[in-house]
């Protein structure tokens, strides 16, 4: 993952790779290596529909996002896009998928 603001690492695991994006606009470039295409964006501090998205195969533009209501929590990174845009007025959790893609 190489992001213009990544925050910081939550949690890792051999086959997820899970950080904060703080409220703003974060490019999260994809490292085809070692990181697949699966992803997800979770709000932090409740729902939310302050998040949107560019490169992902389902995209977020305005939808209400948290517990309760949806959750891209099985997102991905469209075809041949490597790099993702997301845009938040909130704190949000990005995981990703890794190991060898």
């Amino acid at each position: 993952i190489n992001a213009e603001y990544m925050g910081h690492i939550l949690l890792t695991s051999p086959t997820s790779l899970c950080f904060m994006l703080p409220a703003g606009t974060h490019t999260i470039r994809r490292n085809t290596a070692h990181e697949e295409s699966t992803c997800g964006i979770f709000p932090l501090l409740g729902a939310t529909s302050t998040v949107v998205t560019k490169g992902l195969q389902w995209e977020l533009t305005g939808l209400t996002l948290g517990f309760g209501h949806l959750m891209s929590s099985s997102n991905r990174f469209a075809d041949g896009v490597e790099a993702v845009t997301v845009s938040t007025e909130v704190p949000l959790l990005w995981s990703n998928v890794i190991g060898e893609a």
